[in-house]
């Protein structure tokens, strides 16, 4: 089996689309298909199904492709290792799926320095919810996740957890309402209001006390915001997030601490477990830099 053929399923697998997958390849269409097909034939089983919507993986096939990314990361790291100029080289999609509180603060700026030192290297970002990112990259749909739980039970030995901070959600008030007199609230009192929030943590939490009100439920972060400021609902975000806000610079927005323990946040770096991807490893580097250069600003 062709190292070549492996690079093709993993393309076809990110790009759901085998005329694009050969397009970024730099091979003909047939060329790609006809060494699915070889690799398919070889091992007995069909890897890829196509639809109107495009080709995906069959379940055997997310396992299948699972194991070929890990002979080819493996097979990476031996040639950057003998020879550190390929990293810098190296033309490479690296995909991530995170929570908004990071896309918003820390991610940016990991991926601008990224970017200058690897400027090959391109990248695949998605924002879910904590739970939907923990299988995503268990199916191996993204290489790295960012995310935040509320209880270590949800630590799986199939996935490598790195530990990053702790952080708060906070309920973010208009100067205007009377609550931003306060220093906290109650969940209690909050499911009184209107809300604005995307978060099935936050709506299901807040709907043991009470039926939520929603103004809408949106992931547009600025018009929420900009709702919020104008004394139209209650949103919620983490203090992670609100440290550089202009809404929070300038007071139209204040965050107000919520009394419930599930509401402090442990923030995890996750990636497949036995796996050691050199591309990986040097976007966690990166990123613990811009971590301890955010912590130490947000010290002085």
């Amino acid at each position: 089996m062709k190292i070549e053929y492996f690079k093709f399923i993993l393309e076809v697998y990110k790009t759901k689309n085998i005329t694009t997958a050969a397009k970024n390849l730099y091979t003909s269409q047939p060329h790609l298909s006809q060494g699915i097909k070889k690799i398919e034939n070889h091992l007995g089983l069909k890897i890829f199904e196509r639809s109107r919507s495009g080709t995906f993986p069959t379940d055997i096939g997310y396992e299948v492709i699972a194991q070929m990314q890990e002979i080819v990361n493996n097979l990476e790291n031996l040639e950057h290792k003998y020879d550190p100029t390929k990293i810098t080289n190296l033309k490479a999609t690296l995909s991530i799926a995170t929570i908004p509180t990071l896309s918003m603060s820390l991610l940016p700026r990991t991926i601008s320095s990224f970017k200058k030192k690897y400027p090959k290297i391109d990248f695949r970002i998605e924002e879910d919810h904590s739970f939907n990112i923990i299988e995503k990259v268990k199916k191996n749909k993204y290489d790295l996740g960012f995310i935040a739980i509320s209880d270590e039970k949800f630590i799986e030995n199939e996935l490598l957890f790195t530990y990053i901070t702790s952080t708060k959600i906070k309920a973010c008030v208009s100067s205007k309402n009377p609550l931003a007199e306060r220093n906290e609230i109650e969940l209690s009192e909050i499911v009184n209001y209107p809300i604005l929030s995307s978060s099935s943590f936050v709506i299901n939490t807040l709907k043991e006390y009470g039926e939520p009100k929603f103004l809408f439920q949106s992931k547009e972060i600025e018009g929420a915001k900009r709702a919020i400021s104008e004394d139209l609902a209650i949103g919620f975000y983490t203090d992670l997030s609100l440290q550089f806000d202009p809404y929070v610079f300038t007071n139209q927005i204040i965050p107000l601490d919520i009394k419930h323990n599930l509401f402090n946040l442990s923030l995890y770096l996750i990636e497949r477990n036995k796996i050691d991807r050199v591309l990986n490893n040097k976007f966690k580097e990166d990123f613990f830099v811009q971590l301890k250069a955010h912590s130490n600003l947000m010290d002085s």
